[in-house]
């Protein structure tokens, strides 16, 4: 029996709420040419239950079985027994548009310089209702330009050439949950970086997913990737090759500023408090909460805080939380007077309009 020309991955702990969904999406693609590799990274809940079903139902499914090692090291494993030529990512709470893999195995073969390619993904809640639709830059260039300040290439919606993963020791579990830019950047080095342009995923924002239970820890992981990239871009050896843990310490020893922490951590909060605000508000204002008591956050600049508390606001205001609403708007004039411009009569105006919006 031949090799398929694709093996779709997947790695899944306790995903049994949108497991099905995911699969089945991954199914009805219509490539028919790939096999679907899962490693069940010790889930507890009734993954491997769903998992044993859908073996039987469909052959072209593997399932492993490794314990509890992480994101990073199910997703090495599945890429180390995978028969394809390219390796396609899918994550156990996303959905693969039906040609999904149709389109980028098409580009791959056109376009064998291209080492990385992603697309364009539609933002979901949890029950599955649209929210937004993301594009990032298209071309190389382009992408090399923007991945110097964040990840463009959506991780769910990737697929990769095996050998050139393979070739340089594939995930690196010291930066989960950013150890898909990680990766990203060190393919960058010896491929090209390529998004389409049409929807290939359909992305679901909730309050489980890893980004957002260690938001924190998420943004040291990238400062730290970023710092190690530059340093090889100028001819120097990876300083993370042989670290066990990424901390403030290190990125200091990386020449990433205090300062330059506090903005990312900043970016990072209100990406998250935007994303969260339409599709899971409660646990945006859990994210709101996370930024207004982290250790330095009085010395923020004032427009910070006062857009925080306004977001509060909007959230208590559309979950009928009227009194809650008023006082977060008021917390957000008490932190910046003008946050919604002078006089006091248009100020509130503009707080009201904020309310409403």
């Amino acid at each position: 029996m031949s090799s398929p020309t694709v093996s779709v991955v997947m790695s899944v702990f306790n995903g049994e709420a949108f497991l099905s969904e995911a699969i089945d999406s991954v199914l009805n693609q219509s490539f028919r040419d790939f096999e679907f590799v899962i490693v069940d990274d010790g889930s507890t809940d009734a993954t491997a239950d769903i998992l044993s079903k859908y073996v039987l139902r469909d052959g072209r499914i593997r399932v492993l079985r490794n314990g509890k090692k992480g994101r990073a090291a199910s997703l090495n494993l599945a890429i180390s027994l995978a028969n394809g030529k390219y390796v396609a990512n899918i994550d156990a709470d996303d959905l693969a548009m039906p040609g999904r893999l149709e389109e980028q195995v098409a580009f791959m073969e056109r376009n064998p310089e291209v080492g990385v390619l992603g697309g364009a993904f539609e933002l979901i809640t949890d029950s599955g209702a649209a929210i937004d639709i993301i594009r990032h830059p298209l071309e190389d260039s382009q992408l090399r330009s923007a991945i110097l300040r964040y990840n463009p290439i959506c991780h769910s919606s990737v697929i990769l050439r095996k050998d050139i993963v393979l070739a340089l020791g594939g995930y690196r579990s010291i930066f989960v949950p950013s150890e898909d830019y990680d990766l990203w950047l060190r393919m960058s080095e010896r491929s090209r970086l390529a998004n389409l342009h049409n929807v290939l995923v359909r992305y679901r924002i909730h309050r489980n997913q890893l980004s957002v239970r260690k938001l924190e820890h998420q943004t040291l992981c990238v400062l730290a990737a970023s710092a190690a990239a530059e340093q090889r871009r100028n001819g120097r050896p990876d300083p993370l090759s042989e670290v066990d843990e990424i901390t403030p310490q290190l990125l200091d020893s990386l020449g990433v500023t205090a300062a330059e922490i506090r903005v990312a951590l900043v970016d990072t909060y209100a990406y998250w408090m935007d994303l969260l605000g339409a599709a899971d508000p409660e646990t945006a204002l859990q994210v709101i909460e996370g930024l207004l008591q982290l250790p330095d956050a009085q010395s923020f600049d004032r427009s910070v805080l006062a857009n925080a508390w306004l977001k509060a606001a909007g959230i208590h205001y559309r979950q009928g939380r009227l009194g809650r609403a008023l006082v977060s708007a008021g917390r957000a004039v008490l932190v910046r007077p003008i946050v919604a411009g002078r006089p006091l009569k248009r100020a509130f105006t503009r707080i009201a309009g904020a309310l409403k919006g």
